[in-house]
């Protein structure tokens, strides 16, 4: 996601923003962002990163679960690349399951899975 386009989500009203620090260099380690739909039954997860040099430390699983506690409403769902083995992973251990396949849904014709999480699980 580009910085602009980061910047346009988190300025919304809608959007819920997550940000782990790495306080010992005053750097961003990891962010979620979620945006929130009063007149829908889901909210989506947008956007999740973890920086290279603070992955596998469990930072996208802990701000996963907080956007889970922040969101009221009953489902969450979110678009994973089928090649980020990695991420699908964590995903389904955190109880999301594949509900659709969305064809060349990134700009470079990877397609995408469309995973949801009732949160009454």
């Amino acid at each position: 996601m580009s910085r602009r386009s980061l910047a346009h989500h988190i300025a919304s009203p809608r959007a819920i923003v997550s940000v782990a620090v790495d306080a010992e260099h005053s750097d961003i380690a990891a962010y979620i962002l979620m945006l929130s739909h009063a007149q829908r039954r889901d909210d989506r997860l947008y956007s999740l990163a973890v920086a290279p040099t603070h992955r596998g430390r469990g930072l996208a699983g802990q701000l996963l679960q907080e956007c889970e506690r922040l969101s009221h409403a009953p489902n969450l769902y979110l678009e994973v690349r089928t090649d980020n083995d990695t991420a699908i992973a964590l995903y389904q251990r955190l109880g999301f399951r594949e509900t659709a396949r969305r064809k060349s849904y990134y700009q470079d014709g990877m397609d995408a899975l469309v995973m949801i999480k009732s949160k009454s699980q």
